[in-house]
Order: structure tokens, then sequence, then C-alpha cells
């Protein structure tokens, strides 16, 4: 018989199959999705299968979820456990634990095929779901009949053909279906009406030898191909003989790259692609992800040579992933990123049919929400799954069409030669429509079935979910209107806020607002304003489009401007001065003609003119309301202090505008008095001219007030026209009497008067005076010092007779000038010698100005107080001391001593502190302290000697004024060298001399014989001068004189007793030379103490 055509399986007999009851799949963590009958995607929750792989699930025609297994335990849609629903043989870690299969002619009775794992080695098995039990919820009412005793963990199905509707269910063992480890033959078993046959369709493969148990089986959705994974062993695709059952042609597909065990594998809708996922198989209870790698491979199935065809999709760190084929033709990825760590999503194949990257692959692209994939799909009858013809022919892969009111729409398929078409709505027969063509004006679902009539069942079909959406109405908007807030011409507009301007009434769940640049992109719903939208013109024009939620192409468009306009900026004012004057016949009632236009300029400061408006209020209100404007030429209401309100606006667009507020102050003018100054004629020229210090006129001019300053003028008009402004300080009259002009000005507001200053010079003198010299100060020595100023006024006025104020100035022209006064006491600034200046007054009138000399004496100059030292164990011998004059003759001072002498050197044997004072020509005297502190040489107190050890030392105690360090001397002379420590240590026995120095004053040095005990370790008698005797060290006739010290041979015979200030033993015995040996010594010294140890005599 002809195959069948793959495009006609689904609707061939009117019993079965349709994609929808592959519409909802639950898998791996609690993980589920569900099928839109327009392709869309939506994770479920609430499902009960935690599985590492296997899984299954059905649903009905509509889509409605019946319902799904781990391949051990059955759940209810309902998500319980189904009646008798658990004991199933399959096991969630076998790859295809189970797969759904409907009853053909049935809509109530369905198996469930399972197959065990690798580990409980369970064999293929069905069980009969029954949909009529426990009130629709359906029960198991036969579990784990045989069909193979051992098989792989795969398991697949395919329709038949379209007359019976029977179906192939194939799996994996060995030729007899008792094999777990070695797997050569496929067993298709066919599903029929009665039931399900025990007697299988053989394919053998002899030497196939695959001994990996996992992996996926996959059929395509024509059933022509049959792929099989077995991960250690390889991909192996197969073709496949649906009429007959018979799987031939087999090859090896070898997956590229390091990732090259297969797992899963699915075939594209049009079953022309095949994609397989192979991976690393790292160690399974490795969980670090980045352990295991995963690969995504296609292939094409109608290049001559499948393996070269092979093109990587995907490549990245995954644990083994099962690719399922979904009923919108999509191919989805499970996600893992080890065996016990699944993810959160789903990857996706959007366009599987196309070859290379155009294919789409997008990873994570599902997403579980709280639930996990892990290494499973549920797979689906291959058949579930095969390709409609497109009768939409509207560039789109999906069979929804969505119109809109009022539309009318024409369905189209080719138009076949002896074809005989048939259209169905919503499942009737359209018995008026025969031909390729279908004119729709109503929703529904649309199918149409071409029987070719070529004598078999080969038909074609079609599909059109048809639904109308209501088209919007895009009311009128007004124009959006901004004023720019930093005037760079570029405004970020929210074009959201007019939605409800387009949308009216119209309900906003069911419409939305869009926005664009151009009529042809609201058109075609391109380009569309995302998010802000930033000007480039001051105008331009928005097209906004209003389309129904579920069918953009139901829309409608409106239009509007988007305009943005300078905003002014009204600048801050500072508060405004203002004299008053005599313009209303009062300059001091504080009221005025003011011309505001002259504001104009602080208002706008850099803004045009040209562009923007100056208008001035009475009031906030009016100045934002733009009404009550100001005259000009504005006489202010309010004495002394008024505020005006200013509003600039943009002249194109008055709704532009910006106020700003200020004070007028209208101040009066201060008061002022006429007056004179009298200056005394001292430039050494008698003459009636000299210098003036105008200042001086200060009080008498404004009545000493604290609010003014002045300015001096040669006239009045120079006055008012501030020109020709006079030096205050140090003006030079050009006549005697001289009248010139005082412009007296407020401090706080410049307003002024002008009064007249008459300057006339006195040419009275008074003498100069010295004032009787002092010494420098104590402990400065610069030459500075204080002087009483009143104590020399009085002796002026009595010199010269007379009784005016005196004031003084360190130099004649601030005397004159009367600026800079010196005040009581004064310290001189030129050291030693100084001359100021006294200024006598009469009635504020200069009387005269006379120098004043002063004159400090310096003290004598000595040196510091000194430390010395004297040693006491020389007295009575003397040392000399002196007073320490310095760079000057001794003779030409006297001295006065604490002891009585009174010469500049003395001689002292004493300790003690020593005063001379010195006494200078002037009179000036200063004291200098000399303090002779004693030293000596030290005094032995005693002596700690550690000796006949292994670290002998001795230990120095002195006492004495000095400061000490001390020395060892041997027979040999220095041992150890001078230390400030007084302890030495790792002495060699021995008599040693003790030295101690005085440090301090360099007094002396006393020194001391002491002993250290110690005993030799060998001794050599070949009388060469070294070590030709043994005796103890350190002792003497001066030291331990009777010491006892006994010589014995290794067997305790005595062979000498010899004296300690003798020579010592020379290692003989009645003048016999003793051999090489140890000898021992007995030892009582003088002291009390017994040593006894043993030495070594060499030869």
């Amino acid at each position: 018989m002809k195959k069948l055509l793959f495009y006609t399986i689904l609707l061939c007999i009117s019993t079965v199959f349709g994609q929808r009851q592959a519409a909802n799949w639950y898998f791996g963590e609690n993980a589920g999705i569900h099928f839109d009958s327009d392709g869309n995607v939506s994770s479920l929750n609430g499902g009960r299968l935690f599985t590492k792989e296997g899984c299954s699930s059905i649903s009905d025609d509509d889509g409605n979820l019946l319902f799904y297994t781990d391949g051990s335990t059955v759940y209810t849609r309902e998500h319980n456990v189904m009646v008798n629903g658990t004991g199933l043989l399959g096991n969630d870690s076998s790859t295809q634990s189970g797969i759904v299969v409907p009853k053909p002619n049935s809509s109530t009775i369905y198996y469930i095929f399972t197959v065990g794992s690798n580990a409980t080695q369970t064999g293929l098995k069905y069980s009969v779901v029954d949909m009529t039990r426990d009130s629709g919820r359906g029960e198991v009412v036969t579990r784990n009949a045989n069909l193979l005793n051992q098989c792989s963990e795969k398991v697949a199905a395919v329709l038949k053909d379209c007359e019976t509707g029977n179906i192939w269910v194939i799996g994996f063992s060995n030729l007899t279906g008792n094999s777990t480890s070695l797997f050569d033959t496929f067993h298709a078993f066919e599903v029929s009406a009665a039931g399900v046959s025990n007697t299988a369709v053989i394919s053998e493969f002899r030497g196939l030898n695959i001994t990996d148990a996992r992996g996926y089986l996959k059929i395509s959705p024509d059933g022509s191909k049959v792929a099989c994974a077995s991960v250690d062993n390889g991909l192996d695709l197969y073709d496949f003989d649906v009429t007959t059952g018979i799987l031939s042609n087999r090859l090896r597909i070898t997956l590229p790259g390091p990732n090259n065990q297969p797992y899963g594998a699915e075939f594209s809708p049009n079953s022309q692609v095949l994609y397989v996922s192979g991976y690393n198989d790292a160690d399974a209870f490795d969980n670090n992800p980045a352990s295991h790698s995963s690969t995504l491979v296609q292939y094409n199935l109608n290049s001559a040579n499948i393996n070269n065809s092979a093109i990587v999709i995907d490549d990245r760190n995954l644990y083994r992933s099962a690719l399922q084929l979904g009923p919108n033709g999509k191919i989805y990825r499970s996600m893992a990123a080890t065996y016990e760590t699944g993810l959160p999503f789903l990857s996706v194949i959007n366009n599987p049919n196309e070859v290379g990257t155009d294919c789409d692959y997008v990873n994570n692209a599902i997403s579980l929400g709280n639930n996990k994939s892990t290494q499973g799909l549920p797979p689906f009858i291959a058949s579930f799954f095969t390709e409609k013809i497109d009768i939409i022919r509207n560039g789109q892969e999906s069979t929804y069409l969505p119109l809109c009111l009022g539309d009318t729409y024409t369905l189209t398929a080719d138009l076949i030669s002896g074809a005989t078409y048939t259209w169905y709505k919503d499942g009737r027969v359209i018995a008026t429509e025969t031909g390729a063509q279908l004119e729709v004006t109503e929703a529904g679902t649309y199918e149409l079935i071409i029987d070719l009539n070529t004598g078999d069942c080969e038909r074609l079909e079609g599909e059109a979910i048809v639904d109308y959406f209501e088209i919007p109405v895009a009311n009128p908007v007004t124009d959006f209107i901004v004023c720019d807030d930093d005037n760079d011409g570029v405004w970020n507009f929210d074009l959201t806020t007019k939605d409800i301007e387009v949308m009216g009434s119209q309900d906003p769940t069911d419409f939305s607002v869009h926005y664009f640049e151009s009529q042809l992109n609201a058109d075609n719903n391109e380009n569309e304003v995302i998010g802000f939208f930033a000007n480039t013109m001051a105008q331009t024009t928005i097209y906004a489009r209003i389309h129904n939620v579920n069918n953009p192409n139901c829309y409608d468009i409106t239009e509007f401007e988007v305009q943005v306009f300078s905003s002014p900026i009204a600048n801050t004012i500072q508060t405004q001065e203002i004299c008053d004057d005599n313009s209303d016949g009062d300059n001091a009632n504080g009221q005025t003609s003011i011309n505001l236009e002259d504001f104009d300029d602080l208002v706008l400061a850099s803004q045009n003119p040209l562009d923007f408006s100056v208008t001035y209020h009475n009031s906030q209100m009016d100045a934002e309301d733009g009404t009550g404007a100001l005259p000009l030429n504005y006489y202010n209401s309010m004495p002394f202090q008024e505020e005006i309100f200013v509003r600039i606006e943009n002249n194109l667009y008055e709704e532009c505008f910006d106020t700003t507020s200020f004070l007028i102050n209208v101040n009066p003018i201060p008061e002022s008095f006429n007056s004179e100054l009298i200056q005394c004629d001292e430039d050494g020229n008698v003459d009636g001219f000299t210098s003036f210090n105008l200042d001086e006129a200060f009080d008498d001019l404004t009545g000493s007030s604290d609010t003014v300053f002045i300015e001096f003028y040669p006239s009045i008009l120079d006055a008012q026209a501030s020109t020709g402004m006079l030096d205050a300080v140090g003006y030079n009259n050009t006549s005697n009497p001289e009248t010139i002009y005082a412009k007296v000005i407020q401090n706080s507001t410049n307003c002024y008067s002008i009064v007249t200053l008459t300057l006339e010079v006195s040419t009275t003198q008074i003498n100069d005076y010295i004032v009787e010299p002092v010494c420098d100060e104590l402990g400065s020595e610069d030459g500075i010092n204080t002087f009483d100023l009143d104590a020399i006024t009085l002796n002026i006025q009595a010199d010269n007779g007379l009784i005016f104020p005196i004031t003084y100035y360190t130099s004649y022209n601030d005397a004159l000038l009367e600026q800079n006064e010196l005040a009581s006491p004064f310290e001189n600034t030129i050291p030693y010698n100084q001359t100021i200046f006294s200024r006598v007054e009469n009635d504020n009138a200069c009387y005269g100005i006379g120098e004043v000399i002063l004159t400090i004496n310096p003290l004598p100059q000595l040196e510091e107080d000194e430390t010395i030292l004297y040693c006491l164990n020389e007295f009575p011998i003397t040392s000399q001391i002196d007073a320490g004059i310095i760079d000057a003759d001794p003779n030409d001072f006297t001295y006065s001593w604490s002891s009585g002498q009174d010469t500049y050197e003395i001689e002292i044997n004493q300790t003690g502190v020593y005063t001379v004072t010195a006494t200078n020509e002037f009179g000036c005297s200063k004291t200098r302290n000399i303090t002779v502190e004693p030293s000596n040489v030290a005094t032995f107190e005693s002596f700690d000697i550690v000796d006949a050890s292994p670290n002998n030392s001795i230990t120095v105690f002195v006492s004495g004024e000095g400061e000490y360090d001390y020395a060892l001397f041997d027979e040999n002379g220095l041992f150890a060298y001078w230390q400030t420590e007084n302890i030495f240590t790792n002495i060699p026995p021995g008599i040693y001399t003790v030295h101690v120095r005085d440090l301090k004053n360099d007094c002396g040095i006393v020194q001391e014989i002491v002993s250290v005990i110690g005993f030799p370790k060998f001794f050599t008698p070949n009388g060469d001068g070294s070590n030709d005797t043994w005796n103890v060290k350190g002792v003497s006739g001066m030291f331990q004189p009777n010491s006892k010290i006994l010589i014995f041979d290794r067997y305790g015979k005595l062979l000498k007793e010899i004296s300690p200030s003798g020579e010592g033993w020379d290692g003989t015995f009645n003048g016999e030379l003793l051999p090489v040996s140890d000898y021992w010594f007995s030892v009582q010294l003088q002291d009390g103490r017994l040593f006894k140890s043993h030495f070594t005599l060499k030869r």
C-alpha cells in the first residue's frame, strides 16, 4: 500500500486524535504548561509530579486536562491520586517512564504504557484507565499487563493508518524481550479497537548490541522515521513503515564535539529536520553545574549526508535535556543544571522546520515560576503533531485568525484537480461550500478537508480559528503644549497622559493607545514611541493609534500637535534704593516718581526683549493673571517702601510666564552741617599752606553720624556730578582760608546732601622732648620697651607751659593728618632708638607738632646658666668660674657674686649654686647662675662571684657620687672591655683585676683583684710549655691558699696531693709517666666547698 500522506493523519477518521490532546504538560518538580488554541504558552501550578525524568499527560479534544503520571502514580485533573492509580511499574528515573494512548473508537478508554528504569528493570507494561469511573475523574481498571519482561527506558507511539485508527506502540529490548543489558530488537505492538495485541512485530538488528538503556525513542510526525538515543552507545536513525510496523535501514548518527552522548531527540513538524540533545555524561552525583555541559544539534534529513549536515544550535553548561514537539509546532527543551538540580525554565525552538540558526532557538524562553524543569518532558503519539495546510495565507504560522467587526476574509487552499473540498464551521459541514475558497464573515473554527480521491485515504486538512473584535474610535485630542523649563528646546513628553482623551469612554481593558511620529508608522503599527517622546522641533505632529488589545489590526487614528515654548525667567531683583527729592515739594516724605522701565534689564538679564514682555503690578495675583499693569512712570503709593510684582511672558504663548517681586525703598537724604578745619603749619615753611586730613571734620559735618560717609570736591557742581573728588587724607590747601564742598552720603542708600568745609592754617609751634632712657626688658632683650604716653604728656605740657590735649603718632605725616593715633602705654616698634611725634590741639585746631625721642639701653650679654662638676677626691684643689661676658671687654662691667667676691673670675672647691650680677655703663644689670655638682671615684662595696660552673660570672657592687663603667683584666691584659653594666658573664676560671672608672667628671679609676675557681678538663704534659701541669684555676697564695687538692686514678688510687700555690701535677707517679686516661680529683676549698670530677691526660 502507498505510504499515507502525513498531512492527513489527524482528521482521517472521525473518532480520534487532535493536537488539543497535547494541550497540557506536567513534568519535573511540580511544573506544568498549557497551550492555548492560538499557540500561546502559559505556566501551570498545582501539579503533583516530582520526577527526575519520565512523565506523561493527556487532555481531551477541547484541550481540557484528563490525567497525568510519572509512570508509577496517576493523578486526576484535580491533582489527586486516581482510584487504583498507584503501583504502576514505570519509574521517575526512567527516560520515558510512560506514554498515554487513547483506545481507537473510544473517547473514554486510555492505555498507559510504562517502562521501568535500568535500576528497576520492570519491562514494558500497560494499564487501562476508564474515564467513566469516579464521576468522570477516571479509574485504573487494569494494572501492569505485561508486553516485555525487560527492556530499555524508552517507548514511543504513532498512528498506523487512517482507516482503522490503530496505533503502533514501540519498545526496545532483545529478540525475546528479556534483556536489560543487550538491546538489538524493536517490538511494535498494535493497539486497536479490540485492545492491545500481545504479539509484536519484530525488527531485529543483529550485532547492534546496545548496552545503555537510557535515552529517548522518537517517531517522526509523518511516521516515516525513528530516532533511538542510547547515551553511551550513540544515536541510530531508522526508516519506519507504519503499514507493517517494521524498522529498517539503520543509520548511525554521530554527535560533534565533546558532548557527544545523545539523550533527547525530536523531529520537526514537517519530519524533515531532526534535533538531538547530547551531553558529557559527567558523574550524576557531581552537583556542581560547571561539571556538566550539553549541546543541541540539528540534522537535515534531506541532506545526502545526514551526519555532515550537523549544526550546533546551542552549547552551554547544562545537564541532559528532553526534546518534545508541542501542539503549536515548536520544540521545547527541558532544563536542568545537574541530575539533582532543576531550573525554572524551558527553552524553545520557535521555527523547527527551518535549517540552521533560522530555527530561532531561545534559551530560557518559558518561565515556570516557582516550579522547576528537570530532565524529562511528556511524550505523545507522534501523529498528534502532523502539519496542517495553510488556508489563512497571511504570512503567519498560526491557525488563529483575528478579524475586525465588519471584515470579510477569504480562506484559500490550492486548487487540486479531482479533489473534493469539504468545509466545516464549529464541527458542522458547510454544505453550500465545496470549492477551494471560503468567505468568512463571522467567528468560529473553520476546517477544510480535501479528499484527494486517489483510491485510499489520502487527505489534506487545514484549520482557521476566526475571532472578531470591535474597532475602537480615536477621539479628538487637544494639542500638547508645554513651557520649556530649561529652554533647550527639548521636552520629554509623557504622551500616555493623552490616553484618556483618545480613549474617551471606551474600556481600557479592551483597547490600548499607542503613539507614532508618522501616519505610515501608525497605520503599520511600527516604530512606536516607547516611553517619553523627546521632540526635535518646536512643533511636531503626533499620531495616536487606538487598537483592540486582542487584535491590533482593529484600530483608529487621530492626531495632535506637541509644541515647546521657551519659558521666561523672572530674574531676582535686589531691593532698589531710591533717594527722595523735591519733585513733589517734600524730600523727606518717602514718595517720588519712579520709571519702572528702568528695571526691565534686571528682569530680563540676557533674555531677548523681542521675545518677552515685562509688566509691573501691585499684587502677586495681578502678576499671575496678567491684569492691572502699573504705568511705567509710577508714583509710589506706599511711602518709604513698596513691593512691586513683576510678570515676564513669552510673546508667542502668554501661558509661558514667570513672576518675581522686589522692594523699592524711597530713602530720605542725610543731615549735614557747614564746618571749618584748622591745621598746623608744620611743613618747615611757615607760609599758611600745609596738608589737611579732611576726615578730621567728619563729626562736625555729619553731627557725629555713624551711618554716612563723606566725599570732598572743589566745587558744588563737581560734588553733584561726582567728578574731581579730592584726596581727604593729605589734601594741600590752595588758599588760606579755603572753602571746599563736603558730599555727605548715606551708607545704606547712597542718598546725599552737600555742605561747605572752610580750611585755615595756624602758625603756632611746640618744643621737641627727649624721654629719659630705659633698660631693655629682661627675657626679651630686643630693644623693645613700654612707654607711658600719659606721663610724657604731663612733661611736654610742663615744658611748653600749656594744658592743651596731646596725641602721638609714629610719623610726622600721621600727626599732621591725625591718622593712626598711638595709644598709651606704647611699645616702641624700632629697637633701642625711635622718634615719635606729638600733636597739640586747641579746641580741635592744631596748635603744634613736635618730636618725642625714645631710647632703650641694652642689658649685659652673659653666657647661659650652666652646671659644672667638681671631683670630691681632689679637695682642697680649686676650680675657676667666671661671669661669662659675651662680645665685650669684662673690664667694662662691675660684678657682684653671691659668695661675696666682686671680680670677673673666682676660685671654688665647694659644691653649690654661685650667682653673679654684671652691670654695664648704662646701669643695666643681668644675673647668671653657675651650679657646681659633685663627682667622685668609686668605692668597692662587694663582689658576687659565681664560679666552678658552666657559666662563671662576676658582679661588681660600688658606691660614689660619680657615674661609672667597668672593665676586667687578666694576667695577659684587658679581658673584658669597658661597659656600663656591672656584671661579667662566661668568665673562664682564673685571677682577674676589676677596674671601675668615673665617667661623670673623669675623677679617676679604682681596681680590685678577684678569683674565679675552675677545673681544667684536660692537660698535655709533653714539655711544650702549654698545659704541661694540671691544677685548680683561681686558687693561689692570696685566694683559697689552704685548699686541699687530691688526684686519683680511675680505680680510686691516690696518685698526688698538690699545693694550691704550686705548679700542679705533671702526670707522673713515683717518677713514672702515667698513661693517657681519665683521672679523678677531689678539691676541698678553704671556704668549705667540695668538688669532685675528672679530667683527661693527653700525650
